[in-house]
This record gives C-alpha cells, sequence and structure tokens, in this order.
C-alpha cells in the first residue's frame, strides 16, 4: 500500500535552499518523525581576487530531480519507516541535503502568513535561536501547518 501524502508525509516540490553548501532550490519533505530539505539546483559564488565566478550544480536521485522523485518513492513504500530510512540514506549521501530529527529539537511551529511560509525549529527551550525550512506556495504551508498541529514539540 502507497504512502498518502498529507496523512503520512508532506511535500513541498519548489522552495528556496540556504545551507552552508550554497543557495538555490529544492523540495522539502517531512513525516511525524523528520523533514528533509533536499537541493535541485544550488549556486555557489566563487571569488578569486577581483573576479566571480558562479558554479550551479544540478542535483538528481536515481537520475530525476529530487522534486520529481520522492512522490515515485513514497508511493514504492509500503511504511513510512521504510520511507524515512530512505530519506536518511538520501541527507547522508552527497546530497548536501538538510536533515531535521524532530526527535532532537525543542520546539517547532509552522507559519503560513503573508510574510513567512516556513517550518520554523529550535534546539533551545525559550528564546532565539529559530532556523528555517521555507516552504512555497501558502497551500502547501497550510497542509505542512495541519500536519504538524498535534506534534509533541510544536508550539
Amino acid at each position: 500500500m502507497a504512502l498518502s501524502e498529507n496523512s503520512d508525509y508532506v511535500f513541498c516540490p519548489k522552495v528556496t535552499f540556504l545551507s552552508g553548501a550554497g543557495m538555490g532550490t529544492g523540495c522539502l519533505v517531512g513525516t511525524k518523525n523528520m523533514l528533509l530539505s533536499l537541493p535541485t539546483n544550488l549556486l555557489e559564488a566563487e571569488v578569486l581576487s577581483a573576479s566571480q565566478t558562479t558554479i550551479v550544480t544540478t542535483y538528481k536521485v536515481a537520475g530525476v530531480s529530487p522534486s520529481d522523485a520522492i512522490p515515485i518513492i513514497a508511493k514504492e513504500m509500503d511504511t513510512v519507516e521504510q520511507f524515512e530510512e530512505i530519506l536518511v540514506e538520501l541527507a547522508s549521501g552527497d546530497s548536501d541535503g538538510v536533515l531535521v530529527k524532530l526527535d532532537e529539537i525543542k520546539r517547532l511551529n509552522v507559519k503560513a502568513s503573508w510574510f513567512s511560509k516556513a517550518v520554523y525549529y529550535s534546539d533551545r527551550e525559550k528564546g532565539p535561536g529559530w532556523k528555517a525550512l521555507g516552504l512555497g506556495k501558502k497551500p502547501l504551508a497550510l497542509a505542512f501547518m495541519a500536519f504538524y498541529q498535534d506534534h509533541p514539540r510544536h508550539i
């Protein structure tokens, strides 16, 4: 039996991706236990004295974009645990992905406002220190909000 989007997992196929590896586009997938942001295209600026070179890196999973691969993988999985194992493998590869294990954070919040559409998480119990994983359009942000509203770490 295939996994069901918005009940077993949530998925945003196009997000702004930011990491130490660079900035570009990507996708975001979440389960009740983890979030994974994977790049599809990354821009890196390399500054050499007075000139600047931009390097664009395109990522593939089994020959297709991560945005296309995630729904295919989800359809082939029977359990969320199997799906999560694949997500961990994707994050541990050379994908430059950002994996957040939700049992290791203290706070989780999802915003779908005019100014902010993102999943925020923090390692602190209170105060500043939030990190964000951007979301695309408002309907997708609302789907993430509904999915995580009953999560134990959600505030």
